[in-house]
């Protein structure tokens, strides 16, 4: 019988030669065009990534409620399809809302209605037809979605199962999204935080393994912050209105696990902030809050890791389920 303490549970070991091979092929794919990023309809954030979410990567979108932190991922999830080739299916776990108003979310952008009236919150909703129509496409898309929590364990159980299943199967790349990392199941006695911990340390392991199974992968997740960003001393302090990675809840495993971390805010639901941020040449009286009688979203790119780190305008069209870029320019 072995000795437990000459038990080997060695690593595998690798010369740098295989690395060299490796980020040569994918230098070589990208400027062949072989390899590309996943665009979205943000033209200034493709811009500041790798002109789109590329392979391999973990985001995340943090924000305090309202923010627009789920209309976002349902945004990017429909860029995703509608502006790459179609190569890749999005496993979606949709922890914090049922998969009814998701859908409904994405009908109002579609027609241009607000999801209370798709809802008959009024008055009989008429266009039956166009709704059944809009979602008889969607049902064609290449989208599968968990609605069950589950602990971290099963996240991972049921990623490698779809990936071993059906990516590799298939030859196609896998998007995974998961709303909201905060209502990852734990076991009896986890605090939350320690939850968030393993499940982004989980998903960097994930990520290098299926990476390494030859299947292309990538991952957005949604994260809350912390209250503190609305403490009055903060509000009084215009700088301190901007967001840090210190205000993630998880902060430390959050930032560290993520290759881009993108805080979405609005300014304009905090009590007591006139303007935003300090008071710049462009900006004498801070950034606005509104904008042609639109909340002004600035989404702030905290780790970017082959990049600057940035702040971008949106203008904020929760109604029909989706937010439109603008130039910080044009705010003036």
């Amino acid at each position: 019988m072995k000795d437990k303490a000459t038990k080997s549970n060695k690593l595998k070991v690798n010369p740098i030669k295989l690395g060299a091979a490796k980020t040569l092929a994918y230098i070589q794919d990208r400027a062949s065009g072989k390899v590309t990023s996943l665009k979205t309809s943000k033209s200034k954030f493709n811009k500041a990534l790798l002109n789109g979410l590329d392979w391999g990567r973990i985001l995340t979108i943090a924000g305090l409620p309202s923010a627009g932190k789920s209309t976002i991922l349902e945004e990017m999830k429909r860029d995703f399809l509608n502006l790459n080739e179609n190569n890749f299916d999005i496993l979606s776990f949709e922890f914090e809302m049922l998969i009814e108003d998701q859908l409904t979310r994405r009908l109002a952008s579609e027609l241009g209605k607000p999801v209370k009236d798709i809802y008959s919150a009024d008055k009989p909703f008429e266009d039956l037809d166009k709704v059944e129509s809009i979602l008889n496409k969607i049902s064609e898309e290449p989208i599968y979605y968990v609605d069950e929590i589950g602990s971290v364990d099963e996240v991972e159980d049921t990623i490698m199962s779809f990936v071993v299943n059906k990516s590799m199967m298939n030859n196609r790349g896998l998007i995974v999204t998961i709303d909201h990392v905060l209502l990852t199941k734990g076991e009896q006695g986890d605090v939350e935080k320690s939850i968030v911990d393993n499940l982004m340390r989980r998903l960097v392991a994930i990520k290098k393994k299926v990476t390494a199974m030859n299947v292309k992968i990538s991952f957005i997740v949604l994260s809350q912050l912390n209250r503190d960003i609305q403490h009055s001393d903060r509000v009084l302090n215009p700088n301190l209105h901007f967001p840090t990675k210190n205000d993630i809840f998880g902060s430390s495993s959050v930032y560290q696990c993520s290759d881009y971390v993108l805080i979405t805010h609005r300014p304009a639901t905090i009590e007591g902030i006139k303007a935003y941020g300090p008071r710049t040449p462009q900006f004498p009286k801070g950034l606005p809050l509104k904008h042609e009688g639109r909340d002004v979203i600035y989404w702030h790119l905290i780790k970017e890791r082959f990049g600057a780190l940035k702040i971008l305008a949106m203008l904020e069209d929760f109604k029909n389920s989706r937010v439109e870029e603008i130039s910080m320019s044009d705010l003036n």
